[in-house]
């Protein structure tokens, strides 16, 4: 496989996760990726520029966003504290 594509087993070796995390991740539109077949593939640019615009966007809205199990429905998060 090309350097320019990862499979999900690379893309969650990448971000410290289970592979079914990315997989769920990708579903529900925050990681860019392509199913051909069976299997997803991800785009190296693509990923990278999505992962540089989860970290420019507000802390916050980074934890919400990714916090979601395995079968899509939101975790409980803990509540934010204010900002002193």
């Amino acid at each position: 496989m090309s350097e320019d594509i990862l499979t999900d087993e690379q893309v969650a070796e990448l971000l410290h996760c289970h592979v079914q995390t990315v997989q769920e991740w990708t579903r529900v539109g925050k990681l860019p990726g392509i199913k051909p077949g069976r299997s997803w593939i991800y785009p190296r640019q693509a990923l990278l520029d999505a992962l540089n615009e989860m970290a420019r966007a507000k802390p916050e809205s980074n934890v919400r966003t990714l916090a979601v199990t395995q079968r899509g429905k939101p975790r409980k998060v803990p509540p934010l504290l204010p900002v002193i």
